[in-house]
């Protein structure tokens, strides 16, 4: 009973002195005016969205692609792969509502539906940029939204690259993904934002092979992170359990292209072999060593996959 009592009391302490010291912790939130500031680019471009503003970078000129990221990235996600499309394409680079340079304020939708919210700014984003035809590329929770758009827009969608797409069994994917975030008690931590060695954990958490982590990234993603409001919004998105509805994968038309890392530690890289399973018109590339983004870890690869991909749906198209 002793030994209970004496339990119990360390604990009360312990919890008490951990309270104390996120409590009383230095702030590492970011405003947005200084995100803003730096951690834009040349070719960084803002647009109004139902009162937010929302980031994207736009580069290249020819054939469109439209990139999109995943769970808690950003831009930054594809911003290697980007420059080097760039080249020979037009490349859009999205920051989804509430990540990156991107806001999304949820204070008048308290019951906010984010995957409608996504689908809602998607179609806002191509009526307002006039994308009549264009690529798709999306990673992780960016590829449910590029499978959802190849599904809404298939007149305008020329064909799809998914790169370690969530898709299947979404409801652990999220707690491999989000981790803690997916509670709702986590809120009141993030308050003051994400120290540096959770960020820099963040980072190379996906890579399998940790040596190529770029570190210049970290400050990117130590900035973008800790914006003002992003924190808070991936905690109500990881928590919402809204689950978008998978079955459209089974109606996806247009050529499609599955890539994914083999040592993903997020999705399994069995999952590929249910997309290729679901879509008639598709076929699949496996990287190995290679975690959750190959466009990061392998970009030099997935370039070459990515162009040769393109160039025979063009053939094929004649």
């Amino acid at each position: 009973m002793k030994f209970a009592k004496k339990t119990f009391s360390f604990l009360f302490i312990f919890i008490i002195i951990i309270g104390l010291i996120l409590f009383f912790r230095p702030s590492n939130i970011v405003s947005k005016e200084i995100a803003k500031k730096d951690g834009s680019v040349a070719d960084s471009k803002f647009l109004n969205w139902k009162g937010n503003e929302v980031h994207y970078t736009d580069r290249g000129s020819g054939d469109i692609i439209l990139l999109i990221h995943g769970f808690g990235g950003s831009y930054y996600n594809f911003e290697v792969l980007s420059g080097k499309l760039s080249n020979n394409y037009r490349v859009i680079n999205v920051d989804l509502p509430g990540s990156g340079l991107s806001d999304f304020n949820q204070s008048s939708q308290p019951n906010v539906i984010f995957f409608d919210q996504f689908k809602d700014y998607f179609s806002f984003l191509v009526d307002t940029l006039n994308l009549d035809s264009f690529h798709l590329v999306g990673n992780s929770l960016g590829g449910v939204m590029a499978y959802s758009i190849a599904v809404s827009m298939p007149e305008k969608v020329k064909d799809l690259i998914l790169i370690n797409s969530a898709g299947y069994e979404l409801d652990k994917v999220i707690a491999k993904g989000a981790g803690p975030m997916r509670f709702k008690w986590v809120k009141p931590l993030v308050e003051k934002g994400a120290p540096m060695f959770l960020v820099k954990y963040f980072v190379t958490f996906p890579f399998a092979d940790k040596s190529k982590v770029d570190t210049s990234e970290f400050r990117y993603d130590y900035l973008l992170t800790n914006r003002a409001g992003n924190l808070n919004c991936q905690v109500d998105l990881a928590s919402s359990h809204q689950y978008p509805d998978t079955t459209i994968i089974k109606n996806i038309k247009c050529p499609t292209l599955i890539l994914w890392g083999k040592e993903d530690n997020i999705i399994p890289v069995e999952h590929a072999s249910k997309f290729k399973r679901d879509i008639n018109n598709s076929q699949v590339k496996i990287y190995s060593p290679c975690g959750h983004m190959p466009q990061m870890e392998i970009s030099d690869s997935v370039l070459i996959d990515l162009k040769r991909f393109y160039s025979e749906n063009k053939i094929k198209k004649r």
